[in-house]
């Protein structure tokens, strides 16, 4: 297989596992939404997980240059605003969907290990020999 192609596979896997990835973790903010927001869809909780990341990212990034925890700390109250506007709820709501989320991930993931599986994503994908 030509190195190119190696390439072109590689990233295809990574892009595909990324997208498996972020609906997996959208699957706990979605059923937190469902039990404390009216607007609540797959769809919803997909938008709030990526841009939740992003925000979170950005936030932490310019304000760890102050404080890491202040960064830390803020980028954590960007990931709420994020919910709060896109579930439509109130800092409380937001904060009892990102804790119920928290919840509902170490449950998928306890009951994922009981089954004998994990969830991993690889460190390094072979791209070309």
């Amino acid at each position: 297989m030509p190195s190119h192609l190696g390439i072109l596979v590689g990233a295809a896997v990574a892009l595909i596992l990324i997208l498996v990835m972020w609906l997996l973790v959208s699957i706990p903010v979605w059923l937190a939404s469902k039990v404390i927001a009216r607007r609540s869809t797959i769809g919803r909780a997909m938008i709030a997980t990526l841009v939740g990341v992003i925000v979170y990212l950005v936030i932490a990034a310019i304000f760890s240059l102050v404080s890491p925890v202040l960064g830390v700390v803020l980028g954590l109250l960007g990931v709420l605003l994020v919910f709060k506007s896109v579930f439509g709820v109130g800092w409380l709501g937001a904060l009892g969907i990102a804790l119920l989320a928290v919840i509902f991930w170490v449950v998928i993931l306890a009951i994922i290990s009981l089954l004998g599986l994990s969830l991993s994503f690889p460190l390094h994908l072979p791209l070309s020999h």
